[in-house]
């Protein structure tokens, strides 16, 4: 249950629909009170001396402004939207589209402007044309409020569309978000010894749907399992998966059924983040390559890139999850596809190497982002991941035959770090 609230969760928070529906609900329940007290609460409304005094005549005219207004806004936020979609996709990712629809300050705006239109539509259409004399308005006075600050909010839209849009924010958001995920989902269970796993044939349960691994209930699979019983996950959140691929096999006298397996793993139409840091380094090294592309040209934003790459891929590795897991009850987890330090050195790195180490501004920078990284974590597979990334940079920009002005001071910076052996040195 929790998998599925989680994916639920997931998609309305990345839905242009959900907010604002509310705000429309909100504002037909509050046409029908300010409705309500202009028709029965004349006394009292009489007493504030903020309510507009309006005629009909009058206020028929300020809502059906005060809509029409807010409908021609709309239609400026549209496109502003679709604009923002279109030059996120195209210039930096379209997998970075997501957090740019995750933004809840543009559903809030959205949600406020279909909500005064619906306001001032509605109160249009049920007021009262039989009033002769003027009137206390609570419906007018919170017409114009609302048309007031859906003025405010279309120009903080704007401005805030502006500042969302540049890249280093948009980098920003996507390091921040990974770093967070990377700390939170690392595994509360403790780490089992590592041992081989059993002989004997399992029991294989296989997808029945096609689409993402977004998440997967460590807990509901070990509640699934029986006391000594052993699970091998076959996949890992950010795998996709056809129908009849095996999803984990178990060891035990009595296996669990196929539903309740299948139960612990949520597969959706779309790769998420809700599990899957690693998608947010992908996000990152995609904005990177395509700045580096020919038609795009752009090396100081995949320099920017890699700074914000290095210390994403440090939380990474520093909250990698273990190859095994127990319960304290006999039943061990293991992850045969689990990432290591290296997996995620390689990941980071490679694509950008083998994209734009040519240029000496890119190599430097990978440099440095390779010896910070290689002297954060002093010694292990990460040192060694981090200088054989090194080599590799090197010798492609020793391959590029640019002038020994141009590629010495990234081989000085290179020693400088401690990251190598020079080639031939």
């Amino acid at each position: 249950m929790g998998l599925k609230l989680g994916a639920i969760a997931e998609r309305l928070r990345t839905s242009l629909f959900f907010i604002p529906s509310l705000f429309i609900l909100g504002a037909l329940g509050l046409a029908w009170t300010t409705a309500t007290a202009d028709a029965h609460a004349q006394s009292l409304l009489a007493d504030i001396p903020l309510v507009l005094t309006t005629e009909v005549g009058s206020a028929r005219a300020v809502l059906g402004t005060v809509a029409g207004a807010t409908l021609t806004v709309a239609g400026i936020v549209f496109s502003v939207i679709v604009v923002a979609v279109q030059l996120t996709s195209s210039q930096f990712s379209p997998r970075a589209l997501r957090n740019f629809l995750r933004d809840r300050f543009q559903q809030w705006v959205v949600g406020i402007v279909v909500g005064t239109f619906t306001f001032s539509l509605v109160l249009l259409a049920v007021i009262d044309g039989t009033q002769q004399q003027p009137f206390k308005s609570l419906s007018v006075t919170v017409s114009v409020g609302l048309g007031v600050v859906t003025a405010l909010a279309i120009v903080a839209f704007i401005d805030r569309s502006i500042h969302i849009l540049q890249v280093g924010e948009i980098m920003r958001r996507i390091a921040d978000e990974t770093s967070r995920l990377a700390r939170r989902h690392r595994t509360d269970h403790s780490e089992g010894e590592r041992a081989e796993l059993p002989e004997s044939a399992p029991t294989t349960y296989t997808s029945e749907r096609r689409g993402w691994i977004q998440q997967i209930d460590e807990d509901g699979l070990f509640r699934s399992i029986p006391p000594g019983a052993v699970a091998r996950l076959d996949v890992r959140p950010g795998d996709f998966v056809n129908v009849g691929d095996p999803l984990a096999a178990v060891w035990a006298d009595n296996p669990p059924a196929s539903r309740r397996i299948a139960g612990a793993f949520a597969i959706g139409r779309v790769r998420t983040m809700q599990q899957d840091a690693s998608y947010g380094l992908t996000q990152l090294v995609d904005i990177a390559l395509r700045a580096l592309s020919p038609g795009v040209n752009d090396p100081t934003t995949a320099i920017e890139a890699l700074t914000e790459i290095g210390p994403v891929v440090e939380d990474l590795i520093r909250n990698v999850e273990p190859s095994v897991t127990t319960d304290g009850k006999g039943r061990r987890i293991y992850r045969v596809r689990a990432r290591s330090a290296s997996d995620f050195v390689r990941m980071a790195f490679a694509p950008i190497r083998l994209a734009g180490a040519g240029i000496p501004t890119v190599a430097a920078r990978l440099i440095w982002e390779l010896g910070r990284l290689a002297n954060a974590f002093e010694q292990g597979p990460v040192v060694e991941a981090a200088t054989k990334e090194a080599r590799l940079t090197l010798a492609i920009l020793h391959s590029s035959e640019l002038p020994e002005a141009d590629t010495k001071p990234v081989e000085q910076l290179a020693e400088e770090l401690g990251l190598l052996p020079l080639p031939g040195g």
